[in-house]
């Protein structure tokens, strides 16, 4: 009984474990977001590549709240929309630096985003 009890709690803590893991893995569109920022050779750090994913995650999620609350008002989400991309673009140049900054406007990645 013991053994079972043991095993069993075993189970749960890599299940917990791996729902964790997944729930924290960035999209498809925040990975394919973050290449073209580190395709263009900006020299970003892990720490800035860390708050840059956890930007877009998040931005990521409040687009998908938003479009299912505002669901069937086409001008109000078009308008929220397009301030949840501003809102993106700024955090993304925020955490870059003067130069990377200099960079990121002259290869004119906002387009991109």
């Amino acid at each position: 009984m013991k053994q079972i009890s043991i095993t069993l709690i075993a189970l749960l803590i890599s299940v917990s474990t791996l729902f964790a893991q997944t729930q924290n893995q960035p999209s498809k569109q925040v990975l394919s977001e973050i290449q073209v920022l580190t395709k263009a050779d900006l020299n970003l750090s892990d720490i800035q590549i860390s708050r840059i994913t956890s930007v877009l995650t998040a931005q990521e999620q409040l687009l998908a709240r938003n479009a299912e609350a505002l669901k069937g008002n086409k001008s109000v989400v078009d308008q929220r929309m397009k301030e949840l991309k501003a809102n993106k673009i700024s955090n993304i140049k925020g955490a870059l630096t003067p130069q990377q900054l200099e960079k990121f406007n002259a290869l004119k990645l906002e387009e991109k985003f």
